[in-house]
């Protein structure tokens, strides 16, 4: 694993509005390196599960008209995985986001849900399960024994003791994560709290976590890159394939959010116009939303537009909003939906 000098230099910037734009100019630069060299083999994405999340939120509170009717959008969290060759040769497989979904109903922000509507009204008919994460992968070819790593945008509602722990469903898989992330769960301030699986990161084997500080090139068309700010150790996946570089983040619920003023989405186009705003926030923590804004800069200029609408980025939020009866005028502009790019299963070329 290697660092990315393209994007250490700007990151020493003293002020956020330096930040801003030497991240921005370096991420350019970092594009361009990758668009000319290796390529991940794979590229899949699997939905796990929708749940109601706080319009306020995911919309930094922009939404107007038909889109604030209802206090809760629709997210649809998804998994990524990736085959590639490290800079070895190594075949190596890496799972971003295999969330335990019944674990993470353990978190206070679902757990009021639950108290507050009941767990059928709020599991059962107000979300959608599409299968355990690692049943997926097993139905496309991937066994979760084989797994190299795994990782997570951020550890919001987590519980890695049934991934990780003693007889976890991934074995011989490391966990990278952000050491400032892995080391803020074990002394969480009172704002992230309700975000947080109590102690599900307790127990894990000291040797099954790699703590990276920053951007990580793993090799193969594959990094880490640090994006602080909805989390102080958010990081982001940045995968180049055959049909283009892709980032996978939490930042933003929404390509929609990477591209405000396109957007039919009520009230975003006119309030990203009027504050002269080029993205808007996911918003549930509030602590870090200058670096938040300037992360979603970094991935939609790492990412570049969409080859299916140019008007968007190939940013794939984790935890995409998705269309919903019960929250009319939130129905995203654009999706990116379930991505599949090249074969999962087999030999990495």
């Amino acid at each position: 694993m290697n660092s990315i000098p393209e994007l250490a230099e700007a990151r020493k910037a003293l002020t956020a509005g330096a930040r801003l734009r030497g991240l921005t100019k370096a991420a350019e630069v970092l594009r361009h390196r990758l668009s000319s060299g290796p390529r991940a083999a794979a590229f899949w994405a699997f939905d796990l599960a929708t749940f109601p999340y706080p319009t306020r939120f995911g919309l930094w509170g922009c939404a107007a008209g038909f889109a604030r009717i209802s206090p809760y959008l629709l997210l649809l969290h998804r998994m990524h995985a990736v085959r590639f060759a490290d800079r070895d040769g190594t075949p190596r497989t890496l799972v971003m986001n295999p969330s335990d979904i019944d674990a993470a109903m353990a978190a206070p922000f679902f757990d009021t849900l639950i108290r507050r509507y009941g767990r059928t009204l709020s599991v059962r008919m107000l979300s959608t399960r599409f299968g355990r994460a690692e049943d997926q992968l097993r139905a496309a070819g991937l066994d979760p024994r084989t797994v190299d790593y795994i990782t997570f945008d951020h550890l919001h509602v987590q519980d890695l003791r049934p991934l990780l722990g003693d007889r976890g469903i991934y074995p011989r898989a490391k966990l990278l994560v952000q050491r400032s992330e892995w080391q803020s769960v074990f002394d969480l301030h009172p704002v992230q709290r309700h975000w947080y699986v109590p102690n599900g990161c307790d127990g894990i084997p000291e040797d099954r976590v790699v703590q990276i500080e920053g951007d990580v090139d793993l090799g193969g068309g594959v990094a880490l890159v640090f994006t602080p700010g909805h989390t102080v150790g958010n990081q982001t996946l940045v995968v180049h394939t055959e049909a283009g570089i892709f980032c996978v983040a939490e930042n933003g619920v929404s390509a929609d959010c990477y591209s405000p003023t396109r957007s039919s989405i009520g009230g975003l186009a006119r309030h990203a116009k009027h504050y002269g705003l080029e993205v808007i926030l996911n918003a549930n923590t509030v602590q870090g939303s200058e670096e938040q804004y300037t992360s979603m800069l970094l991935e939609r200029t790492i990412a570049g537009r969409s080859a299916r609408n140019p008007d968007f980025y190939n940013v794939c939020p984790s935890s995409e909003l998705t269309r919903w009866a019960l929250s009319p005028g939130t129905a995203p502009t654009f999706s990116h939906g379930r991505i599949r790019v090249g074969p999962i299963a087999g030999a990495v070329p």
